[in-house]
């Protein structure tokens, strides 16, 4: 894909386009929190520093886990990667998200890819796959949940969720890839996914909302008191509502979506209008993490693209 490479070095999408993708984000974020600046205002509530500076904090943790994913994903594409340039590609292009439509994360994160060897094709297939892989697995998260939710029946099918995990058997998931890469174009797909990478890449994910959980857990904390049982109720809770908003296409980011299937899944669990409250913070939560992630993958590249770096690197 030659127009990728093109693309990449015009100066279009250097002075124009790639300015575009960080800024117009941010300009629908900021937004999004004025349009919703009254509900915060209209509660008297007070936030506590460390267990939001917590929550913070566990879920950069969790963001770390994914560039880890993504490695185990590109080299059963054929694609292997080092955690750096992985953690780059992923986090460089997340801003663009943000954008109406959500599709600009897939060009973006195959024009960052590209540089280390990855082809367009693997990237896309790439994502397809993790975020199936964080469906699936959140769907598992989401079984604490339907067992302790005071309406259990209505969610009784879920406790079939753990089945899914079949999916990423090698055996099923190579068969599937090979079937998209045939569809996307790929001529001879190579994919090859081993046991290890397949359990490796089911453990990251369940350790992935596990600390999400734990960290929107602080986050809830940090405004309101809830019982110790609401901990496992909490990665379920938001790992549903993540799945709402990937769902809403047409929502930059999941904005809307995400926060309203928040707040039903919280009310059975907390009084009004906490949860309401709880639903606004954690978009301002996510959108931190986005951003002192992006940071971090630029700063990184930079110090590593050094001559001062590699020079002390080597000594």
């Amino acid at each position: 894909m030659s127009w990728f490479k093109s693309l990449q070095e015009s100066t279009w999408f250097r002075w124009v386009l790639r300015p575009l993708l960080i800024v117009v984000p941010l300009v629908l974020l900021g937004r999004h929190y004025a349009v919703n600046w009254q509900a915060l205002q209209a509660y008297d509530w007070q936030v506590d520093v460390a267990n939001a500076g917590l929550g913070l904090f566990l879920l950069l943790l969790a963001f770390a886990l994914l560039p880890l994913a993504l490695q185990q994903i590109l080299a059963a594409l054929g694609c292997p990667i080092g955690y750096r340039h992985a953690y780059y590609g992923f986090y460089i292009s997340q801003l663009a998200k943000y954008l109406p439509g959500r599709v600009w994360v897939v060009p973006g994160r195959a024009l960052v890819l590209k540089k280390f060897g990855v082809d367009p094709l693997s990237s896309t297939v790439g994502m397809i796959v993790e975020t199936s892989v964080l469906a699936v697995t959140g769907a598992v998260a989401f079984v604490p949940y339907a067992l302790l939710a005071p309406n259990g029946d209505a969610w009784s099918l879920w406790y079939l969720s753990p089945f899914l995990l079949v999916i990423l058997h090698p055996r099923v998931f190579n068969k599937v890839v090979h079937w998209l890469e045939m569809r996307l174009g790929r001529k001879n797909p190579s994919v090859h996914l081993t046991n290890r990478q397949s359990i490796s890449i089911i453990v990251l994910g369940l350790l992935f909302w596990a600390v999400t959980g734990a960290g929107f857990a602080a986050l809830v904390a940090s405004v309101e008191g809830f019982p110790p049982d609401l901990l496992f109720v909490l990665p379920g809770a938001f790992s549903s509502s993540w799945a709402a908003g990937s769902i809403a296409f047409v929502s930059p980011g999941g904005l809307g979506a995400r926060e309203g299937a928040l707040v039903l899944l919280l009310s059975p669990f907390l009084a009004s209008p906490i949860p309401a409250i709880v639903a606004l913070l954690s978009r301002l939560w996510w959108t931190l993490a986005d951003l002192f992630s992006w940071f971090i993958a630029f700063v990184a590249q930079k110090l590593a693209a050094s001559k001062w770096f590699r020079g002390h690197s080597r000594e």
